[in-house]
């Protein structure tokens, strides 16, 4: 029952293409395969379960060792992948020149990068807004299915965090 294809890329995805990283994801998904299966009898084979347990653990314990911590809170803040100045104003409440300050030492760490535009809102047109996006697959993961609990997160007293 597991989509072979669809696994083999998220695996590679989130090892960033490393060897290294390859086996050491590889290793914990194996380890929590054990887990969930402890009480089996005769060996079975890995399950959905499992590479998600696996992968899901993998990128929460290694992806501090990759980013500074105040980095990582702050774009788990965004609460989405894809987003932009006018996004980041919004989350952190801050101005134009200070999203794009905090962008920018997004894309200096390798987290984000610009990827598209977007058209200009409201009727009166304008320019369009840079679109970025989260390039990290493991950060990704984490963002997608919420596996940070925000509260937990270190709170700098200069940012607010947005709805």
């Amino acid at each position: 029952d597991v989509d072979v294809e669809a696994t083999l890329k998220a695996i590679i995805s989130i090892a960033m293409r490393s060897p290294r990283e390859l086996v050491r994801l590889m290793d914990t998904i194996i380890v929590e395969h054990d887990i969930r299966n402890a009480a089996e009898e005769k060996g079975c084979l890995l399950s959905q379960v499992s590479i998600d347990a696996g992968l899901d653990k993998y990128v929460k314990e290694r992806i501090n060792s990759v980013y500074q911590e105040k980095t990582l809170g702050q774009i788990y803040r965004l609460r989405d992948v894809k987003f932009t100045n006018k996004d980041v104003q919004g989350a952190f409440r801050v101005n134009a020149q200070s999203a794009r300050t905090k962008i920018k030492n997004w894309e200096d760490a390798g987290i984000v990068k610009q990827t598209g535009t977007r058209a200009p809102e409201g009727e009166q047109g304008g320019k369009p807004s840079f679109e970025y996006s989260v390039v990290d697959a493991r950060v990704e993961r984490i963002i997608r299915k919420k596996l940070i609990n925000l509260e937990e997160l270190p709170f700098e007293e200069s940012e607010e965090i947005g709805e």
